[in-house]
């Protein structure tokens, strides 16, 4: 870092290897989207089930899913994570992008959920004793040994009684009255309810009387009175459903052919009436089936007047829809170039929220502020960590704390430490709003008085790169990097108030750093290791920490704990740990699912009143991979 004065210019750079993780950064080569991850993939990254389904997934994601439901959940049959999608996942498909051990693991599963899974039994011959799986699902059947090929009932484990009960089987005696029960087997008898008898009906009425003086029903064996039997009720009750059924369907072709006739009338007498052609699209309105789109799709109505629907995406908005969806968004734009892809873009939206509510069912997704964006303008105008960013080797490593006395929940809410909830807008600057956000903290530590710091000295100051590294700098809007940021306020001697250099939301400024009016300064900062106890006592210890995550599931989050079942671990967002708990439940896991409670920077509307509750274990969207801890130096301020 820095310059040099060395007289022989520096030896050439080698040219840098394409990695893994830049291949997808390129458009170029990019064949397909990860509808779970939301990454650009080659098209040898993408996951094929053997012909039985098709969908835009990588290989990453499949495994990992597949990796959670055979070792966490011990589930043989794994259904394709696609929406709305009925095929499972083909083992000998998934096979090449499994590692050896998990496949294994899946293949035991297969086993006992194919033979434990049922009863069994062993053969009462006693010549064969063979293993015999039972296959009757609790019906009295003839079961054939596999092994030596005779007859036994699997419920009794006896040689087979035919024409007898489980509990009369023991009672025979000789060759007569086996040879009785298989011809009253073979006739199909019927048994008297009361004495047991069995009775041949060669014709007539199916209620019969037997010896006893029992009335019953030939055909389901029941005692009946009155001559009458409920099973002819039940084809009494199939004919007049049938009927019902077919005067129904004439009633419905009536009505929409009366329909139809009615909307053409009303086009013809209104045409050139915007707000009347409004109430006709309302009547040709359709929903989906589906309870979770209709629900979306009734808040889209509500918001909107009831002036859209999934039916009319086609149509050009009117002045009206303009206006008001210009007031929902708080946006200032030309609503006739911009509603019919943003409407297009918000029915995208739902399917994801829906694909994210089936992979995350611990948590609420829905409708939020971003609904209207595609993943790609999510990433550029909201998220803002640089993913070639990467700490550097010699970075300070945060010493081992105890953590036996770690309390149970913890949150620097509840003690002052946590400035209100901001807001980035359309700027990239996430990392900026962690850096001080923990600094933040640091300084409340230091000064026990919570003072709100400058997220624009950051945006617009900390520019300075080694020359040679052009991508190892913070750069405003296009992205950053906490750790960075913390480097830049320790040169600069620290940061002022966010009243005395207040936030745009743009980079395009000059920096207006005034080093008299520093509020906070670092002292020192580190990284902490992936374990989550340390993060844990570092948090208590040392205040809010700055956490770098993969937002793709946070778009759709409306509240609740997420514990996706699939996440990538591809850092984008730069966001703040206050705390953890352990209210989250995982009903498909059945156990308690501590979580960290995370600071966003998108405003109190966004999430639980701006705030994001996500699961602790196996490093969920990479929480754990870049966690930094900063200490403040005590100023005495004049302010």
């Amino acid at each position: 870092m820095g310059n040099t004065n060395s007289i022989n210019p520096p030896p050439p750079r080698p040219p840098p290897t394409p990695t893994a993780e830049a291949e997808p950064e390129s458009s170029e080569v990019s064949n397909f989207t990860c509808e779970i991850c939301i990454e650009p993939m080659l098209s040898n990254k993408k996951f094929t089930n053997k012909g039985l389904c098709i969908h835009p997934f990588c290989i990453d994601c499949v495994t990992k899913y597949i990796q959670v439901k055979v070792e966490d959940d011990l589930i043989a049959a794994v259904k394709c994570p696609g929406l709305s999608c009925d095929h499972f996942l083909d083992p000998l498909s998934c096979r090449p992008i499994l590692a050896p051990k998990l496949f294994d693991k899946w293949c035991d599963v297969l086993c006992d959920s194919a033979i434990l899974g049922f009863q069994r039994c062993y053969c009462p011959n006693r010549d064969c004793s063979a293993l015999v799986v039972n296959e009757c699902q609790g019906i009295v059947r003839r079961s054939v040994c596999p092994n030596c090929k005779r007859l036994f009932c699997f419920h009794c484990q006896l040689p087979w009684h035919a024409g007898y009960r489980c509990e009369e089987s023991g009672e025979m005696r000789d060759r007569n009255d086996i040879a009785f029960g298989v011809l009253a087997e073979r006739n199909k008898w019927m048994r008297c309810p009361k004495c047991n008898h069995c009775v041949d009906l060669i014709e007539g009425c199916s209620i019969v009387k037997c010896r006893c003086g029992t009335n019953f029903c030939y055909k389901c064996g029941r005692k009946v009175n009155q001559h009458w039997c409920d099973c002819n009720r039940n084809m009494w009750c199939r004919v007049l459903f049938l009927r019902i059924c077919i005067v129904i369907i004439i009633i419905l072709q009536f009505l929409f052919l009366f329909g139809n006739v009615m909307k053409l009338e009303l086009r013809s007498s209104i045409t050139g009436s915007p707000d009347l052609l409004c109430t006709v699209r309302l009547l040709r309105m359709r929903l989906s089936s589906n309870k979770v789109v209709q629900l979306y799709v009734s808040d889209w109505k509500q918001n909107y007047h009831k002036q859209l629907g999934p039916k009319f995406v086609s149509k050009e908005p009117t002045e009206v829809e303009c206006v008001q969806l210009n007031e929902f968004k708080d946006k200032s734009r030309d609503c006739r170039v911009e509603m019919f892809p943003r409407f297009s873009i918000f029915k995208s939206n739902l399917r994801r929220a829906r694909r994210h509510q089936q992979l995350d069912p611990t948590a609420v997704h829905g409708v939020t502020q971003f609904s209207d964006l595609s993943p790609a303008e999510f990433r550029q105008k909201h998220l803002g960590l640089r993913r070639r960013l990467k700490l550097p080797s010699d970075a300070n490593k945060a010493p081992i704390l105890p953590t036996n006395d770690l309390p149970t929940d913890f949150d620097w809410r509840d003690h002052g430490a946590v400035a209100p909830v901001k807001n980035q807008g359309s700027c990239g600057s996430c990392w900026s709003f962690s850096a001080t956000g923990a600094l933040e903290g640091a300084n409340f530590l230091a000064t026990r008085k919570l003072v709100s710091l400058s997220e624009q000295q950051l945006v617009d100051c900390d520019h300075e790169c080694d020359p040679e590294e052009a991508d190892s700098c913070d750069s405003g809007c296009n992205g950053g990097l906490m750790n960075s940021a913390f480097e830049y306020t320790l040169k600069a001697g620290g940061l002022m108030r966010e009243v005395d250099y207040p936030y745009t939301g743009t980079d395009r400024g000059t920096c207006k750093f005034d080093k008299t009016k520093i509020a906070a300064s670092v002292a020192n900062f580190s990284v902490i290791s992936l374990d989550e106890d340390q993060i844990a006592a570092n948090l208590v210890k040392n205040g809010p920490l700055a956490v770098a995550i993969n937002a793709v599931y946070m778009q759709t989050y409306v509240g609740g704990v997420s514990c996706p079942y699939i996440c990538s671990k591809r850092l984008d967002h730069g966001v703040l740990l206050v705390g953890y708990g352990s209210a989250g439940y995982a009903p498909i896991r059945m156990k308690e699912k501590p979580y960290w409670i995370i600071k966003n920077s998108w405003g109190e509307n966004w999430g639980e009143n701006g705030f994001y509750k996500i699961c602790q274990g196996r490093n969920i969207c990479g929480v754990d991979s870049m966690v930094s801890t900063v200490a403040a130096v005590h100023i005495a301020s004049s302010h």
